[in-house]
């Protein structure tokens, strides 16, 4: 078989479902596989996923919000500042969201439904909310929602630019990237659930740029979207900034259809996309009542209380080797070139989405904490996969020869490279915490499939 019909052989069998198929499966070994190495092996849902979680239990089983029992499953989070007691309510509080747990709610329910069946049936199974019976399908569930995601950026980034560019594109932002970590490693914690709500509003903010209308049924979808992406991380709703650009544009553009502002084209819109914001997004004001007395009362968090709006920690969040932005994740620093450079030349879409990206560097380089604690990479900037693709989509289009075979081996060095930066990374033979050395990071990184098969071999 020559070379291109090999291609073409490689094209047809890779579809859609047998990508989504192998990366599941890939999902389920590493789970297995981590297993016994985890920080409690029995449990899925940990460290931030935990609290996260919690609300599952606690509402589908103990039909309220008094997290005392569901806390009590690890006893290390007891004494935790995350869930300190409220005084106005006598009960632990907790500073995540309840955004994730409504996602993931369908695939708990319907596990509590099988295995109280098997109960009745006289099988002696879990039925208190924990463990690897009811963790599992969550756990599963939240890597679905993943796979969502990545198919949205694949089909906003092939309209632009082909599916060649599509597929490539996106395989270098989920492979060389934090994404990976937060789809295979760690779909327990909020942020491909992020990234997949904000590459829907993304994808949908431009269908109702290109069609240019203002139908009130759109708007109430966009503002649900908006409400939704606050649901899972306040922080998130900086993706704002693209809806302000997106809707000043299809306002000014019917103004000049119509001759001037009219009630249904500006402020009808207004209305109700804020509506459906608020009502998507009132499941967390009637948590926030219920732990904390009032319904908007953010609780405190330390990470937020001391942000240095004037003195961001720029540098460092960008190029420090504590899990600094573009020093842990090269492929990004391209994309954030192709990002800027599209906005000055590429489609309507670059400019709304460059604003965007430079308010959550700001933001996020603002916080008191800007390197996140244990963390792989920037995982907050894993919430906006989609603009790294787009920048990387219109960079990969300027010169269609980057997807050429040498190109094409870098992006695959770097592929291998943050794989094996994951592996060390969840093994511990990278620290979770603090500053690496240079050496640390690349080199060492560059030697160990070596001195794992040496280890191996000793064993």
């Amino acid at each position: 078989m020559d070379l291109r019909r090999f291609r073409w052989a490689s094209r047809r069998a890779l579809t859609p479902a047998v990508c989504g198929t192998l990366a599941f499966a890939l999902l389920l070994t590493i789970a297995i596989v981590r297993a016994p190495h985890r920080q409690i092996p029995g449990s899925l849902f940990v460290s931030d996923g935990f609290g996260y979680y919690i609300y599952l239990p606690s509402v589908v089983i103990n039909g309220d919000l008094d997290l005392t029992n569901q806390i009590a499953h690890q006893p290390s989070q007891v004494e935790h500042w995350t869930f300190a007691q409220v005084p106005q309510t006598g009960k632990p509080g907790n500073i995540f969201q309840i955004g994730p747990a409504l996602l993931w709610f369908p695939f708990f329910v319907a596990t509590h439904l099988v295995l109280t069946s098997l109960h009745w049936l006289g099988f002696d199974v879990p039925r208190d909310g924990f463990g690897w019976a009811y963790e599992l399908p969550v756990y599963c569930g939240s890597f679905l929602y993943g796979l969502l995601g990545i198919w949205f950026i694949w089909r906003l980034v092939k309209e632009f630019w082909g599916n060649r560019i599509g597929t490539g594109s996106i395989a270098l932002i989920v492979l060389a990237s934090p994404v990976a970590a937060y789809v295979w490693f760690e779909p327990d914690m909020p942020h491909i659930l992020s990234m997949t709500l904000i590459a829907m509003l993304f994808y949908y903010l431009q269908k109702a740029y290109v069609r240019g209308v203002l139908r009130l049924r759109m708007w109430a979808g966009l503002g649900s979207l908006t409400g939704l992406i606050g649901l899972i991380r306040v922080p998130d709703l900086l993706v704002c900034l693209a809806l302000l650009c997106v809707g000043a544009a299809l306002v000014w553009r019917r103004r000049r259809v119509e001759g001037g502002f009219s009630w249904r084209g500006t402020v009808a819109p207004v209305i109700v996309y804020s509506l459906a914001a608020g009502a998507a997004f009132l499941p967390q004001l009637l948590v926030w009542k219920v732990l904390y007395g009032k319904m908007f009362s953010m609780p405190p968090n330390p990470f937020y209380t001391e942000m240095s709006w004037v003195e961001p920690h720029l540098f460092n969040y960008l190029f420090s080797t504590c899990h600094g932005l573009v020093s842990w994740t090269p492929i990004l620093l391209p994309a954030t070139v192709g990002l800027i450079w599209g906005a000055a030349r590429g489609p309507m879409i670059m400019r709304w989405s460059l604003p965007v990206l430079v308010a959550a560097v700001y933001f996020n380089s603002s916080i008191y904490r800007w390197w996140v604690g244990a963390s792989f990479g920037e995982r907050r900037m894993v919430d906006y996969a989609v603009l790294f693709a787009l920048g990387l989509g219109y960079l990969l289009s300027l010169k269609p020869s980057l997807l050429s075979k040498g190109p094409l081996c870098l992006a695959s060095f770097l592929c291998g490279f943050n794989w094996v930066l994951m592996v060390r990374y969840f093994t511990h033979d990278l620290p979770e915490y603090g500053y690496v050395s240079w050496y640390d990071l690349y080199i060492r990184t560059l030697d160990f499939p070596l001195r794992a098969l040496a280890k191996f071999r000793g064993s």
